[in-house]
């Protein structure tokens, strides 16, 4: 079950989330008219996610940065490492390129579509 409102940490009004989108400020409450710091909705797509997966690799994590930033760092790390200590020998940076790749379209693909709707307040 999907929960659709929030309260307002100003009023403490219960408002449904799509009555908080502000395409100026950002999330303002339709009740009291103060904007809402905490809650910060940017819904993602999961298409669009697994687009920049399948054609970016591990990069596509930084669509959905938030949540994904350890995956990102620890793949990027990993790659500039191998390259770094091992240059002569590019094939294992290759390699763990390919890694990061598979291991992104898996999560793009193996993620609810609830996920990138609440980004980034779901948890998951």
């Amino acid at each position: 079950m999907k929960i659709d409102k929030i309260v307002c940490t100003e009023c403490g009004t219960l408002i449904k989330k799509s009555a908080v989108r502000n395409l100026f400020r950002g999330p303002v409450c339709p009740h009291c008219g103060i904007e809402i710091k905490e809650l910060s909705l940017i819904p993602k797509s999961k298409t669009v996610a697994i687009v920049l997966a399948i054609f970016f690799g591990f990069w596509s994590w930084l669509y959905t940065y938030k949540k994904d930033r350890i995956n990102f760092w620890i793949c990027l790390g990993v790659m500039l490492a191998s390259i770094v200590v091992l240059g002569w020998v590019y094939w294992i940076a290759i390699i763990t390129y390919v890694i990061g790749w598979i291991m992104a379209m898996v999560d793009a693909i193996r993620r609810p579509k609830s996920f990138f709707l609440d980004y980034p307040n779901g948890n998951y």
